[in-house]
């Protein structure tokens, strides 16, 4: 059986990391399934770098700056 060659890339805001909603699972399927899912945490906190999220800002900006570094 081969596997599917679609991929989810999922960008999850929120406004702390302590907002994060079932992080643990959702970590869990970008390790099991890391060429087909992926999950960018978006914080609005400046402290967010410290919880190791990828990036910090609000959700316009971020996806305008992943546009154009090709990022997704």
């Amino acid at each position: 059986m081969t596997s599917p060659s679609s991929s989810v890339h999922l960008i999850y805001t929120n406004v702390t990391y302590e907002d994060i909603l079932l992080k643990d699972e959702l970590d869990g399927l970008v390790a099991n399934h890391p060429d087909q899912f992926k999950v960018y945490y978006v914080l609005n906190q400046r402290e967010a770098r410290v919880f190791g999220c990828n990036l910090v800002g609000t959700v316009y900006c971020t996806i305008t700056s992943m546009a154009k570094s090709s990022f997704i």
